[in-house]
C-alpha cells in the first residue's frame, strides 16, 4: 500500500531537528548538494543547482506558486581533508542528527511502502557513507503516515502559515520569507556558498575551479547510482566497452576467487591480460583511484619494508612510510570498510614472496589479522602510523607472475594461501584479435559498478557460503595427491567449498557445477604439484584420469590426429595436466607455474 508522511508527522520532525543549537538550515542544504552531484569524489563535488532549488522548494516552501528556476546551473565544492569532522563540529556541534527526521523533511512529498524504504531511498541518494555514518543516528520508530497525499493547504494549515512568510526554519522560530531554493538569501545554500563559517570544511564555488585554474581532478568521480547488489553481468558489459577480451568463465573465476577470500594470483603467458584484469576491475568498483594500488615488487624487496615502512632509528618517535602506497592504502581501507580496496602487486615473483610478504601471508590467517609496525611508547604519541594495524577485511590482494630465468618460484605456504588463476590464449582468441584489432579504453570502466561496491564487500565478508557433497569427487583427488606428500589440508578443503557455492551464484547458468568444480581443482588442487619424473609421473596420470567422464580409463591416450579418445568431464584441469604430462616426460621435471 502506498503511504505518505502526514502534515502532523511533518511538523513533530521539523520540531525535532530545531534543537541542540545545530545549523541544521546549512547541513540540510548540504545534504540537498549531494542528493543532486552530478558528479562526487572524496573531495570535489559538481551539484545540479536547479535541481537542488526545485528540490527544496518542492518541500521547504509551502505554498502553491513555486518559482520558475530556469535553465541548469552547477555550483563545485572543494572539500578539505578533514571536511567530515568540521561538519560534525562547525553545523551539528558534535551531536548526530536523526536521519529519519531528515529523510521526512526532505522527502515528505514522496509516496512509500514503509520508513525503512522511504529512509533507504534518501541514503541512496546521498550516497556517502562516512557522512551517514558521522553524522547520522539511525534509529527508526513509527509514523504517522496517512493514504491521503499531503496539500499545500493542510500544511499552511499546521504551521500556521497566512502570510508571504512560507519557508520553513530550522534555526529560528521565524519562518522565512524568500522560497528555499533562493540561492542569493535563503539560508540552506547561500550560507554554504557565501558565508565564511564553513569554509574549513570546505569553499563552494559558481565556476568550475578544476578547468578554470587547470588543475588535476582532486579524486573526481561520476555520479555514483543508488546502491545496488553485485552483479557481475555488468563489469562484463563493461570489460567489452573497454576493449577488453577475457573469457566470461575467468570474470567469473577471478571475482569469485576474490569474495573466498582477499589473495588471489594470476600467472600465466606475458602479456595475456593478467595484471590488466586486475587493473580493470578495479577501475570498475572503485569510486576513487585512493581505492586501489599497484605496486612493481623489485628484485631487491629482501623484507617486508618496500611494503610497510619501518621505523626510523635515529629519530625516535618517526615511523618512515613506503613511498609505493600500500601502508596508506590499508590504513584508508580500516576506516573506510564500507568500500573495497585493492593492493595490485606486480611482478610478485620478481623477489622471495615469502621474505616481503611474510606478515600478510601470517596475519591472513590468524583471527586478529595483526600485523607490529613499532613500539609503543611515550615516544611514539604523536606518531600518525599505528604501533600495530590489522589486515581490513575490505583489502584484496592481487598478485600477477611471470615465469622466467629472473623470477622465483613459490612455495606452498603461498599457494596453499591463495587461489591460482592461469591466463591463456588460445588460437581462436588471438586470431579474433587481429580480425578487429581496437584501441583499449580504459576509462569506460572508471567507476561504473562503483554502486555495487557495498555489496561484493558483504558477499566477501558472508561466511556462511559454503557447498555441500563434495567429497565424492574431491577425496579421490586428495588420495592421489597424498601420494607425492601434495595432498590438501581443512584450509584447502574449506575454500573450495566457498568457492563452488560463490561461483555458483555469480555465474548462475553461465557455468555449469562441473565448470565450476575444475575451475576449483585447477585454482587450488593443481599448482603445489610439481617433482621428478620418478616422483609425478603415474599421478599426473592418475589424476588425469579422475578428469574424465570415466575415471577407470587411462588418460591422455590420442588418435593418430592428436585428439584424445575419451569424454573430458574437467577440461581445464586435464588440459593443465596433460602439458605437465608431456613436460615431465621431455625434461624429467614439471611444475604448474612452467608447463
Amino acid at each position: 500500500m502506498t503511504m505518505y508522511i502526514t502534515p502532523i508527522q511533518l511538523k513533530k520532525s521539523v520540531n525535532q531537528l530545531k534543537s541542540n543549537n545545530q545549523k541544521v538550515n546549512a547541513f540540510l542544504g548540504l545534504i540537498t548538494l549531494l542528493m543532486h552531484g552530478d558528479e562526487l569524489g572524496e573531495n570535489y563535488w559538481k551539484s545540479n543547482m536547479v535541481n537542488v532549488a526545485k528540490h527544496l522548494d518542492a518541500t521547504l516552501y509551502i505554498n502553491e506558486n513555486k518559482p520558475n528556476r530556469g535553465e541548469d546551473k552547477f555550483w563545485f565544492t572543494l572539500l578539505q581533508p578533514d571536511w567530515l569532522e568540521k561538519v560534525f563540529e562547525l553545523m551539528l556541534k558534535n551531536q548526530k542528527i536523526s536521519i529519519q527526521d531528515c529523510a521526512i523533511v526532505l522527502m515528505w512529498n514522496k509516496p512509500f511502502k514503509n520508513i525503512g524504504e522511504l529512509i533507504k531511498d534518501f541514503t541512496d541518494k546521498i550516497n556517502c557513507q562516512p557522512l551517514i555514518n558521522k553524522c547520522f543516528s539511525l534509529n527508526v520508530t513509527e509514523q504517522l503516515t496517512s493514504t491521503v497525499v499531503p496539500t499545500v493547504a493542510d500544511l499552511k494549515g499546521i504551521f500556521n502559515i497566512d502570510s508571504g512568510h512560507c519557508t520553513l526554519n530550522f534555526d529560528s522560530e521565524k519562518l522565512l520569507a524568500k522560497p528555499a531554493g533562493d540561492l542569493t538569501s535563503a539560508p540552506y545554500v547561500q550560507t554554504l556558498y557565501a558565508g565564511t563559517s564553513f569554509r574549513k570544511a570546505f569553499t563552494v564555488n559558481d565556476f568550475d575551479f578544476l578547468d578554470t585554474y587547470k588543475l588535476s581532478p582532486p579524486l573526481k568521480t561520476k555520479r555514483m547510482q543508488p546502491a545496488s547488489n553485485f552483479d557481475l553481468s555488468n563489469f562484463i558489459d563493461s570489460l567489452q566497452q573497454s576493449n577488453l577480451t577475457f573469457k566470461k568463465a575467468v570474470s567469473y573465476r577471478f571475482t569469485a576467487a576474490l569474495q573466498t577470500k582477499p589473495f588471489v594470483i594470476l600467472t600465466g603467458l606475458s602479456g595475456s591480460g593478467k595484471t590488466k584484469l586486475a587493473e580493470a576491475f578495479s577501475l570498475w568498483i572503485c569510486e576513487s583511484e585512493e581505492q586501489y594500488c599497484m605496486v612493481s615488487v623489485g628484485a631487491d624487496w629482501t623484507n617486508r619494508e618496500p611494503l610497510l615502512g619501518f621505523p626510523n632509528a635515529l629519530d625516535e618517535g618517526q615511523y618512515i612510510k613506503p613511498d609505493c602506497g600500500a601502508l596508506d592504502l590499508i590504513l584508508r581501507a580500516k576506516e573506510d570498510a564500507e568500500h573495497p580496496y585493492f593492493l595490485i602487486l606486480d611482478e610478485m615473483n620478481m623477489s622471495h614472496v615469502e621474505r616481503y610478504f611474510a606478515d600478510f601471508l601470517s596475519a591472513m590467517e590468524s583471527i586478529q589479522g595483526t600485523i607490529t609496525l613499532h613500539p609503543e611508547g611515550e615516544a611514539w604519541n604523536d606518531c600518525e602510523v599505528p604501533a600495530t594495524i590489522s589486515l581490513p577485511k575490505n583489502l584484496f590482494v592481487i598478485g600477477t607472475v611471470n615465469i622466467d630465468e629472473t623470477t622465483y618460484m613459490f612455495s606452498p605456504k603461498v599457494l596453499d594461501r591463495a587461489n591460482v588463476i592461469e591466463f591463456r590464449v588460445s588460437n581462436d582468441e588471438m586470431a579474433g584479435y587481429f580480425s578487429a584489432p581496437k584501441p583499449l579504453d580504459m576509462g569506460a570502466l572508471e567507476a561504473a559498478g562503483a554502486s555495487m561496491a557495498g555489496s561484493f564487500v558483504n558477499s566477501a565478508g558472508d561466511k556462511s557460503q559454503v557447498a555441500d557433497g563434495l567429497g565424492a569427487t574431491l577425496m579421490p583427488f586428495f588420495d592421489k595427491l597424498q601420494a607425492v606428500g601434495a595432498e590438501f589440508g581443512y584450509r584447502t578443503a574449506a575454500e573450495m567449498s566457498r568457492f563452488v557455492a560463490i561461483c555458483k551464484v555469480l555465474a548462475d547458468t553461465t557455468m555449469s557445477d562441473d565448470e565450476v568444480i575444475d575451475a576449483a581443482i585447477i585454482q587450488k588442487l593443481l599448482p603445489k604439484l610439481h617433482g621428478s619424473r620418478n616422483k609425478i609421473e603415474k599421478v599426473l596420470r592418475a589424476l588425469g584420469s579422475l578428469c574424465l567422464e570415466d575415471s577407470s580409463l587411462d588418460a591422455f591416450l590420442v588418435d593418430k590426429n592428436g585428439a584424445d579418445q575419451h569424454a573430458v568431464k574437467y577440461p581445464l584441469s586435464y588440459e593443465k595436466l596433460n602439458r605437465m604430462y608431456q613436460r615431465v616426460l621431455a625434461d624429467g621435471f614439471t611444475s604448474f607455474a612452467e608447463a
